[in-house]
């Protein structure tokens, strides 16, 4: 029975164009993946003096500049990086401000360009961003690359607009402090690449999901063929199972699929390098102290449990109204809320903010997430929106399994 409904859902041709546009989805978010590396060398045929590489051959070269300063990432590394990068601003190229010059000086330091992006954050203040910090430090700067990022996050924390409580911003410098150093570098342009459209490639993918679930309790009202189907044997029986099973195939397969796909071909063609990397190296602020790929198996674990429990509330909303366009405006509603409500105030700390970063959509969006600062207080333990998100959406789409079943079968024919 799980089989025939299947064969319903895909009958329908705009669930078939639904199943393409999904294909399409994630071509187009490898292809995003892929053009997001860049790497520049020398043509001076051309007239910014520079070709610029995407892709998997920019991944390898940024790899291969990378090597001197690879490994544990301590003050020692930095201090080569700030003297090798005072070499290259000497040279008389870095004086001109011609394009093929400022492109030439450039093309010099992409083999660091991860540490400046670091350092441009660290060194400037808590909430400010500089791209060439790097250029004004000097060797002995590097003293301070540890202390200085819980430096920054004290002098922030003691700043009048803080909706913190003192225990939660003593928690917070816990995990600053507990981020174990040296850090492990290498370079990370496929985790990179993955984390950056990861949140595009799920957000579409639920709005096309829920076009290929919402008609599969809402089709036999609309075919006017609920009188037959009540009246079967296994009617309001197993009927009702074989639809809700064959949404959750529609939607792990097409979750997996896809999520999978995508991972794998960017992994493949732009490498697994800086697995190892702490996300701080390119987040420096999270207080969530893990590795590149732990983010990535955390976004993956956030998407399939918010992708289901959004199905099956698609599915419960198509059971409930015997409408197809009703339960394919859940998604819609669950994408569109919080940026209603950020409209409010939604500063990290307050309630609005509290309450925006509990929502399902935060799960489509964990590298997102995990750069803020939305905590709460269970049971005397304080943790972060992704120590809770996947555990809650969790229960309540197990709970949704059972309501669905409930809904259908009392179904009255109208």
């Amino acid at each position: 029975m799980t089989r025939y409904e299947l064969k319903k859902v895909f009958s329908q041709r705009i669930n078939q164009i639904a199943a393409v546009l999904l294909a399409a989805l994630t071509a187009f978010c490898i292809w995003l993946g892929m053009t997001s590396v860049s790497y520049s060398v020398v043509d001076n045929t051309l007239p910014d003096g520079a070709r610029h590489l995407s892709g998997a051959v920019a991944a390898a070269r940024l790899r291969e500049d990378a090597i001197p300063y690879c490994g544990a990432f301590t003050e020692d590394v930095l201090r080569q990086v700030i003297s090798d990068n005072q070499a290259v601003q000497s040279l008389p190229e870095a004086q001109s401000d011609s394009i093929p010059d400022k492109n030439y000086i450039y093309m010099l330091t992409q083999g660091y360009r991860d540490i400046r992006s670091l350092v441009a954050g660290l060194y400037v203040g808590f909430q400010d961003y500089d791209y060439y910090t790097l250029d004004h430090l000097q060797p002995e700067d590097a003293d301070r690359l540890y202390t200085l990022r819980t430096q920054n996050l004290m002098t922030w924390l003691d700043s009048e607009d803080i909706n913190l409580s003192p225990v939660k911003q003593q928690f917070l410098i816990d995990r600053y402090n507990a981020l174990e150093t040296p850090m492990t570098y290498h370079p990370y342009n496929g985790w990179e690449s993955i984390s950056e459209y990861a949140p595009t490639l799920l957000m579409v993918m639920t709005f096309l999901i829920g076009f290929l679930v919402a008609g599969i309790f809402a089709r036999e009202k609309q075919h006017k063929a609920d009188a037959i189907f009540y009246s079967t044997y296994h009617g309001r029986k197993k009927a009702v199972w074989a639809k809700v099973k064959a949404g959750l195939v529609i939607t792990n397969g097409a979750f997996w699929t896809c999520t999978l796909v995508y991972s794998g071909v960017l992994l493949l063609l732009l490498s697994a390098s800086g697995w190892d990397t702490p996300i701080q190296f390119q987040n420096w602020k999270s207080f969530y102290n893990i590795t590149m790929l732990q983010r990535y198996l955390l976004m993956v674990l956030g998407g399939w449990v918010s992708v289901n429990f959004i199905s099956l509330l698609c599915m419960l909303v198509s059971a409930k109204t015997n409408s197809s366009m009703v339960s394919v405006s859940i998604p819609f509603a669950i994408m569109f809320a919080p940026v209603v409500l950020s409209g409010i105030h939604a500063a990290d700390g307050t309630l609005i903010a509290n309450l925006i970063s509990l929502l399902p959509d935060q799960l489509l969006q964990v590298s997102v997430v995990l750069n803020r600062f939305n905590l709460y207080n269970l049971f005397g333990n304080i943790c972060g929106s992704i120590h809770i998100l996947p555990w809650l959406y969790l229960i309540f789409s197990l709970l949704l399994i059972p309501a669905i079943y409930r809904v259908y079968r009392k179904k009255q024919v109208t």
